[in-house]
């Protein structure tokens, strides 16, 4: 979010430069939150079910499966992007952008529009409500085959990486979620390793996982730019190696009780919860409360400390709106995926226990 604001509204003053060539600058880089989006996303989607292999079955997890993913994800989108048209057309004000976000909602709405930028599986190109989108499509394409690639992890090491082998070179974000996914496989093995190294080596190894997580600022633009346009990798290289810092910073969190402690805190564990609203929202708030936050202190503050209190405003009430968007429109969502699975399984199992019975009578 905060790389955002940047982009869309200008360097923050105050900031030295050399500040935005650190490793410390995390905040500034919003690409590499991608990469470990994705590979968050395939560690979590495949743990339970690598840690409980027994009790897997395709047969019995790919519908279920299908139908919370949707439910997790379709119905807040939907919301998000219906709010979004409101707000372009009630609220929406361009001052103080720079040209980058006076491209989004660039283009007049329409009912049209915004009922095909419901299906996310094929989002409509162009002057996008909810830009993110595009995120959100390899999200639910890529976690739609989740049940396979967890069968054949559990059918074996060999089937499981020569498959993710072939697929990731289609896409790094592909490259991503396998790595997610090879995490939860060997989720103990990492965890024994982890905590059996010293202080020293763990030391090293997290700054090498954050060396390459943030090293499209840690090489400086023009570097990274050429790296990004480089055609190895459909995305641009510069991901490859954000994905692998990702994996490993994850690696050694799974390992360090002390990493573990800072991530069991109860406001990180809130912020993840709501994090997925925050993701559809931040753009909205940017574009609708930011530019009258700018206007209202310009002038009347130095320009610096308008653009920190502009900042602060749009992050609080962004946080604010996240809450409610995840008790008004996740919580349901995930509720009701829960009620339809329920009732997607009673239904198959009466239909099984009908068509056994038709059998039977046949068969006397």
């Amino acid at each position: 979010m905060i790389f955002h604001f940047i982009d869309g509204y200008g360097p923050l003053p105050g900031l030295a430069p050399w500040f935005l060539r650190t490793p410390f600058a995390f905040f500034t880089d919003g690409i590499a939150a991608v990469a470990l989006f994705f590979v968050l996303s395939g560690f979590v989607l495949t743990y339970k079910n690598f840690s409980q292999p027994e009790k897997y079955s395709l047969k019995n997890s790919l519908d279920i499966f299908v139908i919370h993913r949707i439910m997790r994800i379709m119905p807040p989108f939907m919301a998000w992007v219906l709010i979004s048209a409101l707000c372009q057309r009630i609220f929406h004000n361009d001052q103080f952008e720079t040209a980058w976000l006076q491209e989004i909602w660039s283009q007049t709405t329409s009912l049209h529009r915004i009922l095909r930028e419901f299906f996310i599986i094929a989002p409509v190109s162009g002057g996008h409500l909810v830009p993110q989108d595009w995120s959100l499509t390899f999200e639910l394409n890529i976690s739609l085959f989740v049940p396979l690639y967890t069968l054949l992890g559990i059918a074996g090491n060999f089937p499981f990486y020569f498959y993710l082998l072939l697929r990731s070179s289609k896409s790094v974000f592909l490259f991503h979620f396998s790595l997610g996914m090879a995490i939860a496989k060997h989720f103990k093995t990492i965890q024994a390793k982890v905590s059996g190294l010293g202080k020293l080596t763990c030391l090293i190894v997290f700054f090498v996982g954050l060396s390459l997580y943030y090293s499209r600022i840690m090489i400086g633009p023009e570097l990274a730019v050429k790296l990004h346009d480089h055609q190895e990798f459909e995305a641009g290289l510069i991901w490859f190696f954000q994905g692998l810092g990702a994996a490993l910073i994850i690696c050694m969190a799974i390992g360090a009780p002390r990493f573990q402690k800072i991530l069991s805190h109860q406001y990180l564990i809130w912020l993840g919860k709501v994090s997925y609203s925050l993701y559809l929202l931040h753009l909205a708030v940017l574009k609708c409360l930011t530019p009258y936050l700018m206007g209202l202190f310009m002038g009347h503050v130095p320009e610096a400390l308008a653009y920190w209190l502009s900042l602060a405003g749009t992050v609080a009430v962004s946080l604010v709106l996240s809450q409610i968007s995840y008790l008004s429109f996740e919580a349901p969502a995930i509720r009701a995926g829960k009620t339809l699975s329920r009732q997607w399984k009673l239904m198959i199992e009466r239909l099984f226990a009908s068509s056994k019975s038709s059998e039977l009578l046949a068969d006397s």
